[in-house]
């Protein structure tokens, strides 16, 4: 019964309703959006109880008889997508007897139900649900549980490619809109995964609107679970006790799991136990809510054989992968079995030793979900997908040692893949120490092998045959200087052992001499005399011999020439005829050969200058990777540093002066780093330029000093909204005036000198901001309404300050840099505004206008497939070469002097070269595409100064890319991450410090406003300066 009644990590099920307590009020809640909308989309953290909540809250009280469309009885069909989302459905409306009146399964229906969700597309359920038995007898339930599984398993289901998901979500839209059908459906989704669904636009319309975001579960509830599985059993739980759960899991909902199994460990252990009270200490024994998992893991991990442990232990290194999927923790059960070349029987084997008592820790996703639930079985299939579910939970040493060791070996192997790619394509050198080092420590480490990498895209055998290939060269190199050194210190030996004699018989000699000298100073005079008077004559005999030699020398030569030019004249006379004969002919090609040869020296001429180029080009590329090489080793220094202020946030005891001398000694070392990066670059290349590892130092860096878990609680985070709610838009004005607003209908000024703001509410969704001048602003709202608001006034809404009203909403408002004028833009409409600001012109457009922007006076807007030209008249479609937008979703776009960029639905930046004036007839010529993002392009900005593209996404990235017209595909490899924000942006502009410092500023979904240094080197500055501040404050550091 106690088993029954706590149900650990697994969620609840239907026939658990009786004792699943704590949640009555969020059943009420979900009842209502589902009656209301016929769907209902739960959301909300890993843990936090969503699909017990369906499970043993939803189904059953509908069951209960809740009134429907078709009445008091309901027929539920549930399912997960997996990687097989259709199939799954299919299986789930046959194998649980959902649409027959007996309740029983019609598997023999599957292969139809297949066919007609296939052929028929949006409207194949409907025809399903309308010739089943229960049509017209049964409401319809399906819940779709775990959504995420279409994002999450990227490796066997690409949602980008698939069309299987489209097909899923069409027909979830298309059935909501049929009124006369009794469908409805829940959805289920984790709260990080919720931006994945703004791709799919027929269901965003709907879904908007019946989002349920699971609350925390209360004080009250969390008592009640308690009381309900306690005191029957003569158990209670002292304050201490109940407060240190209740206060961590109000503060964390996710760890829900963690106390349901807590609460199971707690009634094993006292049950037997005398004392029925439930103290502090007896929860601290188990490891209380944080640590109760990692505690049970650690005792089934050391109650396994050696072999098993080894086992377990290859099976979790394989489901670890940093490279398609980030951080991923997944796998097939027939790559796991590759990867470590264990058998599936024995891969089964310790996974369900760990299930029998942990559960769902351990998750298995069949690739076609039957009914059968493969985590209540004892076998896996070679396509069953593991799961390794509570990582985060169970908060496992040794298995973060593994999670990291796994990292760093992914880290390696693709820095020394791309070192071998670099080196056989000429680019670079082999290794040298310490690289070298750190390269052979890799090849010896024994998960490192040809199976191992089968995780991974890059070439094994070629990366370790170029490791071998260094290694070899290393130690011939070092044969050869040892060989030299001996020959050396032999050398050495025996000059020394010849000196020694030599100094002895100097010696000798020295006294001899010293006696010969005396006799040799008396004969000395005369000697000299006589030397003199020798050496006059032998230098007169020397002069009179080089002048005799030079003289015959001379006259030989004079003889041999006289020789050879006899024979050339006799040679010269044989030709004279024949050449007097050709001379005739040779005349009449001489002409057409002086051609040839010209062309064939222009030819030559080119030819020698191109390869001169290509020998200048391999020298700068040999240059550029060795450059890169030596900035690359700098960078690799970079982590451990940002792993050591990171931890320094963790810390417990995070006050006294140790811990800030600690945290100085930190930062003045990332400090130091940065400029020894900063310096190295200059020298390099004349400038420094900003890459991922400086701006993560840095701003972890930021972090650190202001104690701060994230960037966006840092002191660059200018602004937050109340309530959490979508900020749309933003505009500055002289650097210094923001202008914001979005879902809450407020509109907010802030100045970023002084920090004051001002808030005026125009009550409604605003979604486009724009400045006339300090103290007038137009607002466009998704109403379809365009508001002049001065902010020197009180707002109304009246006819003064409406200035446009559409049925459509406003996409864009834009103010001509020309003529001043003010021009709207609805979904389907161009407004142009006359000098009294009332509208002069309305042009409709036959598609839905995605974008705006103007260059160099040149107005242009986008569609979902074009991007047009306004020339005051018409409208045209511009050109661009290649058609690659007509599989494309355009969602934003922005031109530059020199670029147009196309963002897509898809994440992707088509990229184009712009000219001064376009005239829409010729095309603009193809540049290349950016594809880093994963989901839909929010905002693109250019900075014209840098040569700077941002980039913004539904994915929550913020990328940065050096553009470069001719070395264009240097910006996907040097593109650089802005990670902060939670949720999306929705847009970028520009701002300043209170120092005057340039700021990039972003608004996203969740309402933050948060800026970056335009220039990396003023957030070094800034943490610079805070660094010394702090330290005044503790002088003893």
């Amino acid at each position: 019964m106690e088993k029954e009644k706590l149900v650990g990590l697994r969620p609840y099920r239907k026939e658990e309703a009786e004792i699943f307590y704590g949640r009555k009020k969020e059943v009420e809640g979900l009842l209502q959006i589902l009656q209301k909308d016929k769907l209902v989309t739960i959301i909300g953290a890993p843990g936090t109880g969503k699909s017990s909540l369906i499970n043993a809250g939803l189904i059953p009280r509908l069951e209960k008889g809740f009134l429907a469309q078709a009445g008091k009885q309901w027929a539920v069909c549930k399912f997960r997508p997996g990687i097989s989302p259709i199939e799954n459905l299919a299986y789930s409306l046959t194998s649980a007897g959902s649409l027959t009146i007996d309740g029983k399964s019609n598997t023999e229906d599957f292969g139809d139900y297949l066919h007609t969700l296939n052929d028929l597309g949006s409207l194949g359920l409907v025809q399903i649900f309308t010739k089943s038995q229960v049509n017209n007898k049964k409401n319809l339930l399906v819940v779709i549980d775990q959504l995420e599984d279409l994002f999450t398993f990227n490796r066997y289901f690409d949602h980008e490619k698939s069309e299987q998901d489209d097909l899923l979500f069409n027909i979830v839209a298309r059935t909501i809109k049929i009124k006369d059908t009794a469908i409805y459906f829940a959805i289920v989704i984790q709260s990080d995964y919720v931006s994945n669904l703004s791709q799919y636009a027929k269901l965003q319309e709907i879904i908007s609107k019946s989002q349920y975001a699971i609350p925390n579960l209360s004080k009250a509830g969390i008592k009640e679970i308690i009381e309900q599985n306690f005191l029957d059993k003569g158990l209670s739980f002292s304050n201490k006790a109940f407060k240190s759960i209740v206060d961590i899991v109000l503060a964390d909902p996710t760890l829900l799991p963690n106390m349901q199994f807590l609460f199971q460990q707690i009634i094993a252990r006292k049950n037997g136990d005398s004392n029925q009270k439930v103290e502090l200490q007896d929860i601290e024994a188990l490891g209380g809510v944080h640590h109760c998992l990692r505690v049970a893991f650690e005792e089934i991990y050391q109650d396994l054989s050696e072999i098993q442990k080894n086992h377990f232990e290859k099976i979790c290194r394989a489901l670890y992968s940093f490279d398609i999927d980030d951080d991923s923790k997944y796998d097939q059960i027939d790559s796991i079995s590759q990867v470590t070349g264990l058998s599936i029987v024995e891969i089964s084997d310790v996974i369900f030793i760990f299930k029998a008592k942990l559960n769902q820790s351990f998750e298995i996703i069949p690739r076609a979900i039957t009914g059968v639930d493969k985590n209540n079985e004892q076998s896996l299939d070679s396509d069953d997908i593991l799961c390794n579910k509570y990582s985060l939970q169970r908060n496992w040493e040794q298995e973060k040692i593994w999670i990291d060791e796994e990292e760093e070996s992914f880290k390696s192997f693709k820095n020394f893949s791309e070192i071998t790619e670099n080196f056989n394509s000429g680019k670079a050198s082999l290794l040298f120490t310490p690289e070298l080092e750190m390269a052979k420590d890799w090849v010896e480490n024994k998960y490192h092998n040809s199976n191992w990498a089968k995780k991974y895209r890059f070439n094994f055998q070629n990366t370790i045959d170029f490791i071998y290939k260094s290694i070899r060269y290393h130690e011939e190199n070092r044969e050869r200087e040892e060989n030299r050194l001996s020959r050396k210190r032999k050398t050495t030996r025996l000059v020394g052992s010849v000196m020694s004699v030599l100094i002895i018989i100097a010696f000798a000699l020295f006294i001899r001499s010293y006696f010969a000298e005396r006799r040799a100073l008396e004969s000395k005079e005369k000697a000299d005399i006589n030397a003199m008077e020798a050496n006059k004559q032998r230098e007169k005999a020397s002069m009179q011999k080089v002048k005799a030699d030079s003289l015959r020398i001379e006259a030989e030569i004079a003889k041999q020439n006289a020789e050879y030019d006899k024979i050339l004249a006799l040679e010269a006379q044989k030709k004279a005829e024949k050449a007097r004969a050709r001379a005739l002919i040779a005349n009449k090609k001489a002409n057409q050969q002086t051609q040839i040869a010209q062309n064939q020296k222009l030819m030559a001429d080119t030819e020698r200058e191109r390869a001169l180029n290509e020998k200048k080009n391999a020298d700068k590329a040999r240059e550029e990777s060795e450059n890169r090489r030596k900035i690359a080793q700098i960078e690799s220094e970079f982590y451990p540093i940002v792993r050591k202020m990171e931890r320094l946030v963790e810390y417990e005891n995070a006050s006294g002066e140790l811990y800030q001398n600690k945290v100085f000694e930190a930062i003045g070392e990332a400090l130091n780093k940065y400029k020894e990066h900063f310096e190295i670059q200059k020298d390099i290349y004349g400038k420094s330029e900003d890459t991922e590892g400086t701006y993560m130092i840095l701003q972890t860096a930021l972090r650190v000093l202001e104690g701060k878990n994230s960037y966006n609680e840092t002191s660059m985070m200018l602004h937050k909204m109340k309530h959490n709610t979508a900020i749309r838009s933003i505009d500055s004005y002289g650097g210094t005036v923001l202008a914001f607003g979005g879902d809450d209908g407020t509109l907010t000024i802030l100045n970023t000198t002084n920090q004051s703001n001002l808030e005026i509410p125009i009550n409604e969704r605003i979604r486009k901001i724009r400045f006339i001048n300090p103290n007038n602003i137009l607002i466009g709202t998704f109403e379809g309404d365009v508001f002049r608001v001065n902010i020197s006034k009180d707002f109304v809404k009246n006819k003064e300050t409406l200035l446009f009203s559409s049925k459509n909403p406003i996409v864009d408002i834009q103010i001509s840099s020309i003529t001043k004028d003010i021009i709207i833009f609805t979904d389907k409409e161009v407004v142009f505004l006359n000098d009294s600001e009332k509208p002069s012109d309305l042009q409709k457009v036959s598609f839905k206008i995605k974008g705006v922007d103007f260059n160099g006076g040149q107005l242009f807007f986008a569609s979902n497939h074009e991007i047009y030209l306004h020339n005051g008249q018409n409208i045209i479609s511009l050109p661009l070469e290649f058609d690659y937008l007509a599989n494309e979703e355009i969602l934003t776009f922005n031109f530059s002097k020199e670029f147009l960029f196309i963002g897509t639905q898809s994440g992707k930046i088509f990229t184009y070269i712009t000219t001064s004036t376009i005239d829409g007839k010729t095309p603009l010529e193809y540049l290349g595409t950016l594809v880093l993002h994963r989901s839909g392009i929010t905002k693109l900005y250019f900075d014209e100064e840098n040569n700077s593209l941002y980039s913004a996404s539904f994915d929550n990235q913020i990328l940065r890319y050096k553009i470069e017209k001719f070395n264009f595909d240097n910006a996907v490899r040097d593109f650089i991450s802005l990670s902060g924000h939670e949720k999306w942006v929705w847009d970028l502009s520009l701002t300043k410090s209170p120092e005057g410092k340039e700021l990039i500023v972003t608004v996203d979904e969740n309402g933050n406003v948060l800026t970056w240094f335009k220039n990396l080197e003023d957030l070094a500055i800034k943490v610079e300066s805070l660094l010394n501040e702090q330290k005044k404050i503790l002088p003893n550091s």
